[in-house]
């Protein structure tokens, strides 16, 4: 039975938090628009950084590690919506800082 949690934990460490950053970029970034047709150029508005974005992989490893921590050390308080809310706001600050630093 131990091993069936733990599996479900690190599951819910990987899919909480990414899920806050793809609902903050969907929701408020884009607010619920896609250009289909940049999604194909290597160059345009969804290129990033070589195709990564490094922004939403930070945000979404700043939610993990906060999981486990909360896991670890709030076992009580439940740690899926505490890590699915800092992907989001990590993801929100990381990309309005980015965006600041082009607009200069």
């Amino acid at each position: 039975m131990g091993k069936y949690q733990n599996f479900l934990l690190l599951i819910g460490s990987v899919f909480a938090p990414l899920f806050g950053v793809v609902f903050a970029d969907h929701f408020v970034v884009r607010k619920r628009r896609i250009d289909s047709a940049a999604l194909a150029d290597a160059h345009g508005r969804y290129a990033y950084s070589g195709r990564w974005h490094v922004s939403a992989f930070v945000a979404w490893g700043i939610g993990i590690a906060a999981y486990h921590a909360i896991n670890q050390w709030l076992p009580n308080l439940g740690a899926t919506l505490p890590s699915l809310a800092l992907g989001a706001v990590c993801y929100l600050l990381l990309v309005s800082t980015r965006r600041a630093a082009l607009a200069l």
